[in-house]
Formats: structure tokens, sequence, C-alpha cells
């Protein structure tokens, strides 16, 4: 006998197929040089929700990613040297 455990009321996985056939929506991500805001980037890419564009300082973007074990892979990135330059890169 298999058991399956939910969690929630489903409407995240519910939103994901709706989604499934709609092409990724280019995305300015600002300044994800910390664990969630790059993560919460990277997952929304693997999803198909969103292509990523990380706005922020590229050396840091990337040492939080190798830190996190992410591959960026193509992932664009727009090298900015602060938080307040990345919020007001147009």
């Amino acid at each position: 006998m298999t058991t399956e455990t939910t969690t929630g009321t489903g409407k995240y996985q519910r939103l994901l197929e709706r989604c499934a056939n709609l092409e990724p929506v280019p995305t300015a991500v600002a300044h994800p040089c910390e664990k969630t805001a790059l993560e919460g980037a990277i997952e929304a890419s693997q999803h198909g929700l969103i292509a990523p564009i990380l706005v922020g300082p590229a050396m840091k973007i990337e040492k939080t990613a190798k830190l996190l074990g992410i591959s960026l892979g193509s992932v664009q990135i727009i090298d900015t040297p602060n938080s307040q330059a990345s919020a007001a890169k147009p």
C-alpha cells in the first residue's frame, strides 16, 4: 500500500499545470545575491514560468550560485555594482 503525502491546497500545482503550455516570461530579478532570491528565480525558470535576467554584481551572483550548487547555465546576468544600481537598471 502506497500513501502519498500532500500539503496545502494544491493551488500552486494547479497554477503550474495551467502555465505549462505558455512561453516563459522574460523577468528581471534585481540583486539576487542571497539564497532565496536566487533559488526562487532559478526554480521559476525550471518550471518554465520565467526566463530570468539576473541584475546585480555578477561575481556575487555566481559565488552564491556556486555555494548553493546551482548551475546558472545560459541565464543572462547584467552586471551592476550594488543593489541600488540593480533596482535602477532600465
